[in-house]
């Protein structure tokens, strides 16, 4: 008796957890300028901004020669991340990603995506649109960006969500 409602209390856990994260997943496909280099940050739920289109599922993040986006399409959630530099014909070429891993060694001079996390504000005047925050570059560039703090830590031009949270695309 004992492992029928184990059996059962765990498939209904399964249940509710596989509906609950298929509302909130999205995977987000980042469209970076061939040749840039330095902090790229993208900021969703702008209203009056672009929305962002999907392909194949996924939504596009084009990101702009000086490493910003804005857009009325929500940034927050769960997900998959992919990059790629994109050149002036919009050819892509998939970006070398760093997952800072204890014993990853960079090779010289190559180019990767490293330290992407989202970065949340919340003050009196409110809650802000989360923030997908990242940096493209040599470990060189990256370690002397972090250690002259050259990092944004959120932008001053963001409005806070109004409180109902709507769709800012409308």
């Amino acid at each position: 008796m004992k492992y029928v409602f184990v059996f059962i209390m765990s498939s209904i856990l399964t249940i509710l957890s596989v509906g609950c994260t298929k509302e909130d997943h999205f995977d987000l496909v980042f469209l970076i300028p061939k040749g840039f280099t330095g902090w790229v940050y993208a900021v969703g739920d702008i209203p009056g901004k672009k929305a962002l289109v999907k392909e194949d599922g996924k939504w596009l993040v084009p990101i702009s020669h000086d490493g910003q986006l804005r857009t009325c399409t929500s940034l927050d959630g769960e997900g998959g991340v992919e990059f790629y530099f994109v050149d002036e014909k919009g050819k892509r070429t998939k970006a070398h990603m760093e997952y800072e891993t204890i014993d990853w060694v960079p090779k010289k001079g190559v180019i990767y995506v490293q330290g992407f996390h989202s970065v949340g504000r919340e003050d009196e005047k409110g809650e802000y649109p989360t923030m997908q925050q990242f940096f493209v570059g040599t470990a060189q560039q990256y370690e002397e960006s972090l250690y002259r703090n050259q990092h944004e830590q959120y932008p001053d031009d963001i409005p806070p969500l109004n409180s109902s949270k709507q769709n800012a695309c409308k």
